[in-house]
């Protein structure tokens, strides 16, 4: 009996010990690091960003208190789910005729894209948007739609370090 005691005191002080050093509060000078897959569904409510094609041609004006592109297929979308309010992502982006092909650091090409078509929409914070961007995808003007997502920069290298801790 007294070495069972032994042994489960002994295991009680190491699993003490070792919750300590991960128990800890962080300093105000520690970075804390995010699990990044955590966070890759943080988005903004009711907002949409939209990249229409680039022949695609938009007039951006105000009906009734809300925002229309000039696209008919779009603005029936956006109506239909009260979005109010859309605004160039890029204001002072023009269309670019000329094709321009890019290096990334490993050697891959890829052609530098056109950011003036890129818009994002507003809505209703409680609205579901994932609903209005299916509708948006299958619009053969739309190139992409997709939430206004909330990135983060880290370093995946130590996030690797930190998830294992």
């Amino acid at each position: 009996m007294k070495h069972f005691l032994l042994y489960f005191f002994a295991l009680l002080q190491i699993n003490l010990f070792s919750q300590t050093v991960n128990g800890t509060t962080p300093a105000a000078d520690d970075v804390i690091k995010l699990d990044p897959r955590a966070s890759q569904f943080d988005f903004v409510p009711g907002q949409i960003l939209i990249k229409l094609k680039d022949d695609v041609s938009v007039s951006l004006a105000k009906v009734n208190g809300v925002t229309v592109m000039g696209v008919p297929s779009i603005d029936s979308v956006l109506q239909k789910h009260k979005m109010q309010n859309a605004e160039k992502l890029f204001p002072n982006e023009k269309r670019n005729f000329n094709k321009r092909m890019l290096k990334t650091s490993n050697g891959k090409e890829f052609e530098q894209p056109n950011l003036h078509n890129i818009y994002k929409v507003v809505g209703d914070s409680t609205l579901n948007i994932f609903e209005v961007i299916n509708e948006l995808k299958e619009d053969p003007n739309v190139e992409y739609a997709e939430p206004n997502y909330i990135l983060s920069i880290v370093d995946s290298k130590l996030d690797s370090l930190f998830l294992l801790v």
